[in-house]
């Protein structure tokens, strides 16, 4: 929970400020943590994507700042995005409001972005209202190893169950194998307890 300090009180992104005289001003809030680190000019993301920076932040200093902080917020910006490899012009701080077209109802087109090729698709196919959705080819995650260890039978598969007179149970499950076998001794502990083995000889995904 957050508390007041200094007469100010952080609300979601917002710095909420009483002044001396009981009333209360505003402007952005970000945590003490924060880096001013964002997309970077360079990355080999769509034009669209890049500017969406500039936009959103100039619009949030808009929308949220008290007419005494716009300016400050604005230049902090400014400097911001220039440490991230943006081209800064003082009518880039302005809000960017864009008139609405006429929507047809269709189905986008979702592609990764190559730049020179499936940004020329996206401008053919916006000749026919076709919305064109973008997406990163590749990203940091995708080559990286998850630093979690899976836990052994925790996805939906095949199992087998052996009995120690010889003859064995062969089942599917959607749910995680460890879920399944848990119930099995639940309901059939008495039979389980005769000596008798669990084996999973599959723990391939087989979707829900």
């Amino acid at each position: 929970m957050e508390m007041e300090k200094d007469r100010s009180l952080a609300f979601l992104d917002i710095l909420v400020m009483m002044r001396t005289d009981g009333s209360v001003t505003h402007t952005v809030y970000r945590k003490p943590t924060h880096t001013d680190r964002y997309l970077h000019a360079s990355s080999h993301h769509h034009p669209r994507h890049l500017q969406s920076v500039v936009t959103s932040h100039t619009n949030r200093a808009q929308d949220l700042c008290a007419p005494k902080f716009v300016e400050q917020e604005l230049s902090h910006i400014q400097e911001v995005l220039k440490r991230n490899g943006y081209i800064m012009s003082r009518r880039q701080t302005k809000r960017v409001t864009k008139a609405k077209k006429p929507e047809v109802n269709r189905q986008p087109a979702y592609m990764p972005y190559l730049r020179g090729i499936t940004d020329k698709i996206g401008t053919a196919l916006n000749k026919y209202s076709i919305k064109t959705v973008y997406y990163p080819p590749s990203k940091v995650t995708n080559n990286l190893r998850s630093p979690k260890d899976k836990l052994p039978y925790e996805a939906p598969g095949v199992y087998k169950i052996d009995c120690s007179c010889g003859s064995f149970y062969i089942g599917q499950t959607k749910r995680s194998i460890a879920e399944r076998l848990k119930k099995v001794r639940s309901v059939f502990g008495w039979v389980l307890s005769l000596n008798h083995k669990e084996i999973p000889v599959s723990n391939s995904n087989l979707g829900e």
